[in-house]
């Protein structure tokens, strides 16, 4: 599995979408060093390779030469990537395989990483003779068997196995490809299905398309999506003209969510990206989520919004059907 080897030597290994800095809670690895930026650089897997780009005040060098801000910059196995300047923390591209779902031994979160099993389809743990509990793949999701009792995982879920502490990451890759038909994908044919929690701290996301409906998990950048799905719907509703339905600028998305507007960009390409990934590409990122200066917005017509397990508000545009509950019960959903 893709990693990278850190400035103290633990291993590191690298989600699809892998954030690096210094802000703790919007990072998958922070770096503690003051000459680190809150978000650094982002390390991504798309199209079958790797990529870095810089979002730094002090920079990035690959190789011994810095990189232009803002850049997609391909990587290879064994580039070193020095961070903050010239000579600074230097971290190596050690394994440039694709990223997997895996667990990994820990005694805690800030712990180093001490035993790492990437998954199978099915895994028996300990092993399959002496099965304490076994984790398999169905659909899209990993369920965890436990005594019978069943559960799906989720990243960052902990295990106990044998005693020791076992962590779940999860590399957010769709982990399955379906064969496409010959026709054209319509974009007002996609209903987002946005679910977060009452108090609207976790929230996750479905897309119904023509590969059924796809699972986009609990993602930090949903609640993004979450904000502009409301837009969308109020302007929707309100009759306004198409073209002017549901942008919000930058500045109000900062305000809303108390982010940079480095952290705004980082989101929207995160989304983006999921968004373009889950469909196979046949619709151009662009579209699923588009921009013009100081505004973004959503390119789809059709949306279902719960909080707390009830349906706040759905619109299909395509009917011509907005309706708003106050109340309505959502069963088997886990927000």
């Amino acid at each position: 599995m893709a990693q990278i080897i850190g400035p103290d030597n633990h291993t590191i290994h690298l989600k699809q979408s892998h954030l690096f800095g210094r802000l703790a809670n919007a990072v998958d690895t922070c770096l503690s060093e003051p000459t680190v930026s809150r978000l650094h650089f982002l390390i991504e897997y798309n199209a079958s390779r790797w990529y870095i780009v810089d979002y730094s005040r002090n920079g990035i060098w690959l190789n011994g030469e810095r990189i232009a801000k803002y850049a997609q910059i391909s990587l290879k196995k064994n580039d070193i990537i020095t961070i903050g300047q010239q000579h600074g923390i230097e971290v190596q591209f050690s394994d440039a395989m694709a990223p997997t779902d895996f667990i990994c031994q820990k005694n805690d979160a800030d712990s180093p990483i001490e035993e790492t099993l990437p998954l199978k389809s099915i895994n028996y743990f300990p092993n399959q003779v002496n099965c304490e509990l076994s984790i398999q793949r169905e659909n899209n999701d990993w369920v965890l068997e436990h005594q019978k009792k069943q559960r799906c995982l989720k990243d960052g879920d902990w295990l106990t196995i044998g005693g020791k502490k076992w962590q779940m990451v999860l590399a957010n890759m769709t982990n399955c490809t379906m064969e496409l038909n010959d026709e054209p994908v319509d974009l007002l044919d996609l209903k987002l299905q946005i679910f977060t929690s009452q108090d609207e701290e976790t929230t996750s996301a479905k897309l119904d398309s023509h590969l059924g409906e796809l699972d986009l998990l609990v993602r930090s950048h949903h609640y993004l999506l979450l904000l502009l799905t409301r837009q969308s719907i109020k302007d929707l509703e309100g009759e306004k003209d198409d073209t002017e339905c549901g942008w919000v600028y930058i500045e109000e998305l900062m305000q809303m969510l108390g982010a940079s507007e480095t952290l705004i960009n980082i989101q929207v390409h995160r989304a983006r990206k999921q968004l373009e990934a889950s469909l196979e590409s046949v619709i151009d990122e662009k579209r699923l989520i588009e921009r013009r200066v100081g505004q973004v917005r959503l390119g789809f017509r059709k949306f279902d919004v719960y909080k707390g397990g009830k349906l706040e508000t759905t619109f299909d545009q395509e009917h011509l059907t907005p309706r708003s509950r106050d109340i309505t019960p959502l069963q088997n959903v886990v927000a």
